[in-house]
């Protein structure tokens, strides 16, 4: 992007930064003023006018389009809907493996100190 059209975002994000530390005032520009909103909407319509690019899908983890694209050029399985579209969402699939694995160790971890707690209950308990 050009630094004429980028200057205003950077000053942006820098006030944001300066005035995020302030507790009440940070949170309050990040609601009302929405500085990565406006930058993102900068670069996007740069990107819409520049490139004449008319889907977002390209906001959406742009790394793996870019690498999906170039896949594409070297191998025709990777132009196959299906195989594009697994490739797209390797890391929502692995996303939701850590999220029920995160679920099954707090449950087996609750589940340990559910049973330490009521062991140790019973202990006192029968010291009386």
């Amino acid at each position: 992007m050009p630094d004429h059209k980028m200057r205003p975002a950077v000053y942006l994000a820098f006030a944001d930064m300066l005035l995020g530390m302030i507790p009440v005032v940070g949170t309050l520009i990040d609601i009302f003023l929405q500085p990565s909103r406006r930058t993102s909407k900068v670069i996007n319509e740069y990107v819409r006018s520049e490139y004449g690019v008319d889907c977002d899908l390209h906001l959406e983890r742009p790394f793996m389009h870019a690498a999906l694209e170039k896949k594409q050029q070297q191998s025709d399985f990777w132009r196959k809907p299906v195989a594009a579209w697994l490739y797209l969402h390797i890391p929502d699939f692995f996303g939701l493996i850590v999220l029920v694995l995160m679920g099954w160790i707090t449950v087996a971890v609750s589940k340990w100190a559910w049973g330490g707690m009521t062991y140790l209950l019973h202990a006192v308990a029968g010291w009386f």
